[in-house]
């Protein structure tokens, strides 16, 4: 049963709050986009194509690769570093929703050696964040540990809070998740299984502190609630229901 929920959590949490990826398309976004679209040139361009190929990803891989190598193309031309990154990630993103996991990889990598030269940024952030989700279901913990954390770092430096949170809270799930597999394969130790449930709690708190103390979205707090119910249904203590 407590597998069931966990798989159930992680699926609304990851796919939901999922590190910027867009997850539907935007007719209207798309309809501005194209308008413009002619009228850019340069970098401006690049920037247009990047936007479209996130856009349409989702639904068109075809679309959103084009989209997305043509803006790489063009970077390489204009020598426009970030751009080049942006595109990378974006070829990621297509990719990503093709279910090609091995290419999503491979082009997010790629990404992250350019993208890291503009730390802290939004598009770091995200793409920081979509490492960690790939990290945690190929079960590379300690690297999906890391990319959670340095992505919230990337979201606070630029004052985006809400993306923080949304990070942190992923980055405490990923800890259940290493817990269960270890239950499951009977490889932990109470101690250990405990240190995981802590380290849970522990981002849940500091995502309760900040929902208190810098922005009062309630979907936050309905899941900052539901994954406290959770921790402390697997860790055995009292008090579950009161935060369902």
């Amino acid at each position: 049963m407590y597998r069931l929920i966990i798989s159930g959590l992680l699926i609304m949490v990851l796919g939901n709050l999922s590190a910027q990826v867009p997850n539907n398309t935007e007719q209207l976004i798309v309809d501005s986009l194209f308008k413009v679209l002619p009228r850019t040139a340069g970098t401006d361009m690049v920037d247009v194509l990047n936007n479209l190929s996130r856009q349409l990803s989702p639904h068109t891989f075809d679309s959103g690769y084009r989209f997305a190598e043509k803006a790489f193309s063009l970077s390489k031309k204009l020598h426009y570093e970030k751009g080049e990154g942006i595109a990378l990630l974006c070829i990621g993103y297509a990719f990503f929703y093709k279910s090609d996991i091995q290419n999503s990889l491979r082009n997010y990598l790629s990404a992250l050696l350019i993208l890291e030269h503009f730390e802290p940024s939004r598009e770091l952030g995200d793409l920081l964040g979509q490492l960690a989700i790939l990290n945690q279901f190929a079960r590379n913990s300690n690297k999906a540990h890391a990319y959670y954390r340095r992505s919230a770092t990337n979201y606070e430096a630029i004052g985006d809070f809400y993306n923080e949170d949304r990070i942190l809270l992923n980055l405490g799930l990923s800890f259940i998740q290493e817990f269960q597999m270890l239950k499951s394969l009977h490889e932990v130790s109470k101690r250990t299984q405990f240190m995981l449930i802590d380290s849970a709690l522990k981002y849940n708190d500091i995502c309760l502190d900040h929902y208190k103390k810098r922005h009062h979205d309630p979907v936050m707090l309905s899941t900052i609630y539901m994954n406290y119910g959770l921790y402390l249904m697997n860790k055995g203590a009292p008090a579950v229901v009161e935060n369902y």
